[in-house]
């Protein structure tokens, strides 16, 4: 049957050829295609039974074919349906064991007061209300010093013994107040006469200097409230500003001075510091915390949850500070949010949307 089928499509294309050698050689052709015509009407009834034949092999198979198809098409939606119900793009479930292990937490969008403030720099000066200069009492000479540099000292322990040139008796020079020696200009066997022995600092409480320039000055008034962070470091502290100078640097810029705690002997003179000068506080109606924040698709996004499935909601944002974020569009107020690890639920979705895609 394949022979007698391979003939029929053999004869069509000698045919055809003959048809083309027609167009070519019109006088001669017309010999030769009387020649094939008789030669194709010897073969009529078996091309129409061949013809026949084909016609219900090809309905066999277009029938297959469309099984085949629809087949396909079936079992690729039901795919397509178990894909979608599995993972859909900004979407992910995580479960409650692997919550509680990466530590996701959440807050409810709400309210929050945001802090307008301006940027300053500045330095750790010594307390000038907390320094001692020390000296002694009278000329004599200098028996023994009992302190050197980078020692603590209280308040009235003996720095140095000194014999009095008129009464040669021995007396003690002692410290004036708590604090740190940070200079020394006594040695055994010197003459006392009327130099400066020791400096004495009390470093507990000390003083920020901080650099406000002209574009800034007319929002910055004495009593503001301060936030100083050492520039190198996790220092942090707060406090208020005391007074602005009235004379301008080099630099035309004007100290603006705070006091500071420093009990702890985490800041000293000469340290680099960087300032939050606050201006204004904002009350805004609905906000997030920085934290929460992540960049998704090229713009910002939150991963709001629901149970143990999370979703990608991209928001519009206004006023910022260090720790709260204004939000204009693409939340609603009682939210629940990721505020902390939010990394975590943007990796998984972006994994998930990677295997999807593959």
């Amino acid at each position: 049957m394949n022979n007698y089928k391979y003939f029929l499509i053999l004869l069509s294309f000698v045919l055809l050829a003959a048809c083309d050698s027609r167009h070519e050689h019109n006088d001669h052709d017309s010999h030769d295609d009387h020649g094939h015509a008789d030669h194709a009407d010897e073969h009529d009834d078996h091309a129409e039974e061949a013809d026949e034949h084909d016609s219900h092999d090809a309905h066999d198979e277009h029938a297959h074919d469309d099984h085949d198809e629809h087949s396909r098409d079936e079992h690729d939606s039901d795919d397509d349906h178990g894909h979608g119900e599995e993972e859909t793009e900004g979407h992910t479930e995580i479960s409650s064991e692997l919550i509680d292990a990466f530590g996701i937490e959440t807050e409810v969008a709400g309210p929050a007061s945001i802090r307008e403030y301006i940027r300053v720099y500045g330095t750790v000066i010594a307390d000038p209300e907390r320094k001692s200069h020390v000296m002694s009492r009278f000329d004599g000479e200098i028996k023994s010093v009992r302190v050197s540099i980078g020692d603590q000292v209280q308040k009235g322990q003996t720095l140095a013994v000194v014999e009095s040139n008129d009464s040669l008796r021995d007396f003690n020079v002692t410290a004036p107040i708590d604090g740190m020696v940070v200079q020394r200009h006594a040695n055994a066997g010197e003459q006392t006469g009327d130099q400066l022995l020791f400096t004495i600092v009390d470093s507990s409480s000390v003083w920020a200097e901080l650099a406000v320039f002209p574009r800034d000055m007319a929002k910055v008034n004495a009593g503001q409230r301060v936030i100083i962070r050492k520039t190198q470091g996790n220092v942090e502290r707060e406090g208020y500003i005391a007074l602005l100078n009235t004379v301008a640097e080099s630099n035309q810029s004007v100290m603006a001075r705070v006091q500071l705690e420093n009990t702890d002997s985490a800041l000293v003179p000469g340290m680099y510091l960087e300032g939050e000068i606050e201006i204004a506080v904002v009350d805004v109606p609905l906000a997030v915390k920085r934290s929460a924040l992540q960049v998704f698709e090229g713009s910002s996004v939150v991963y709001t949850r629901n149970g143990n499935e999370f979703e990608t909601r991209h928001v519009s944002l206004g006023r910022e500070d260090d720790n709260w974020a204004e939000v204009l569009g693409g939340l609603e107020p009682g939210t629940s949010y990721v505020t902390t690890n939010s990394y975590v639920i943007k990796a998984d979705i972006e994994k998930s949307g990677a295997s999807h895609q593959h």
